[in-house]
């Protein structure tokens, strides 16, 4: 009995590691979406809308295959650790960051609307231009 018990224990810790590295990425320590759409489901219903902005990295498909997927993987570290800064200057505490998936290059926002409003589509460009501004600073 007591070997089966043991047993059960690591099938159970291996199952809960692979699931847990389906649920964060190690190199940008952001949460997958999976990970979020129930933080996402509690943020819409406490407001009556929420922003969705998407960064898509892999718009440069050829830049890993020419300077290979070590300066690409640095590339995207270092863009997270930008949102992250980016995060707490420019957008609300309850913003969520997070990948499409793990090892996955499109950043997806999730954005609360600023206090007492909601978003319209010309506020959603304004927040997207400061964002784009902001990140294109950093990364310089």
């Amino acid at each position: 009995m007591l070997g089966d018990a043991k047993g059960d224990y690591f099938v159970l810790r291996a199952e809960w590691l692979k699931y847990k590295s389906n649920l964060f990425d190690k190199n940008t320590n952001l949460p997958t979406l999976s990970m979020v759409l129930e933080d996402a489901r509690r943020l819409i219903e406490d407001h009556e809308n929420l922003g969705l902005l998407m960064i898509d990295l892999g718009k440069q498909r050829n830049f890993e295959t020419t300077y290979g997927w070590q300066v690409y993987d640095s590339i995207i570290k270092q863009f997270a650790q930008i949102l992250e800064e980016t995060k707490a200057e420019i957008l609300q505490d309850d913003d969520i960051i997070a990948l499409s998936q793990v090892r996955g290059d499109e950043f997806i926002l999730v954005l609360t609307p600023p206090q007492g409003e909601l978003w319209s589509e010309t506020s959603l460009e304004y927040m997207n231009e400061a964002l784009r501004n902001t990140i294109r600073n950093k990364m310089e």
